[in-house]
């Protein structure tokens, strides 16, 4: 007597196996595409706040300059010759002090969107946005108390040149502030998830 089973019996499609083996495929593809798009993001915050720092750094040295030949000017008369030296200086230095801080962010900030991009370094890349937040919150402390200040005479006027010059210095702190907080946490998300 057979006993075997039919066959149409014999065997019975496994309904599981494809889902289990789907499963795993769709994590790596949301992964690839978080990654993806904050890679993007940050290429973004370069080409808009790039620009912006360039703007900052011939500002900020015209501003030197003028403020070093108002004290030129004014040396024989209001200052001693030792007190005009240390001022100098002192304006070379500062000079200084702010183009190394300006061009220090596109150094970082070009290697923290390659980071981000392949998806390496973000212990770096939280670092860099960490100071990125700091200096940005203390740059919009620093620029709004001589705004405070100069506010009454400066917006009833309404010269749109000065209105102007307010929105290009706020804007790249604020921007600054905005972005570095963004890739703070996308940083944390970079180390939770490191493959």
């Amino acid at each position: 007597m057979n006993t075997d089973p039919p066959q149409h019996m014999a065997s019975s499609p496994n309904f599981s196996q494809p889902l289990a083996s789907a499963a795993p495929e769709a994590q790596p593809s949301t992964y690839a595409a978080i990654v993806q798009k904050y890679s993007r993001f940050y290429l973004v915050r370069l080409c808009t706040v790039g620009p912006l720092i360039v703007l900052h750094i011939v500002g900020a040295i015209i501003l030197l300059l003028a403020f070093m030949n108002d004290v030129q000017s004014y040396s024989n008369s209001k200052y001693s010759d030792d007190l005009f030296y240390s001022l100098e200086y002192l304006m070379v230095f500062v000079t200084a002090a702010i183009l190394f801080i300006y061009l220090l962010y596109p150094f970082c900030h070009i290697f923290g969107w390659k980071s981000v991009k392949n998806n390496l370094h973000p212990v770096r890349v939280c670092i860099i946005n960490i100071f990125g937040f700091i200096f940005s919150l203390l740059g919009i402390i620093f620029y709004i108390l001589p705004t405070l200040d100069n506010i009454n005479s400066t917006l009833p006027t309404g010269a749109a040149g000065e209105v102007l010059i307010l929105v290009l210095v706020f804007a790249v702190p604020i921007a600054e502030l905005v972005f570095s907080g963004i890739f703070i946490k996308h940083s944390l998300w970079m180390i939770r998830n490191k493959h």
